[in-house]
């Protein structure tokens, strides 16, 4: 019985040291458990990254890229010819 303090508010002081240790147990759970998330995140979007080939390979991009731009150029050349000339429907149309 000599480890009872005589204090009359002794419980409420544990209590509240208690809890304000839980809150802050929790507080550093929460900002790990974010922190491994976002861990996890980044690196799946890594492998994802190099599993598309935009990362890991110095020249994979570049042929994309021009394989890429001669098909909008034969695209746009092709839809350049077919406004050049006349469509023979609209000719029909046209009364004059």
């Amino acid at each position: 019985m000599d480890q009872i303090p005589s204090q009359t508010g002794w419980e409420r002081e544990l209590v509240t040291k208690l809890a304000q240790m839980n809150l802050k147990e929790q507080r550093a759970k929460r900002r790990w458990t974010i922190f491994f998330r976002l861990l996890w995140i980044g690196l799946a979007f890594l492998v994802f990254a190099a599993i598309m080939g935009w990362i890991g390979h110095g020249t994979g991009g570049s042929e994309y890229s021009v394989a890429l731009l001669a098909m909008l150029l034969v695209i746009a050349a092709d839809d350049a010819t077919r406004t050049s000339r006349p469509i023979p429907s609209s000719r029909e149309a046209d009364p004059t």
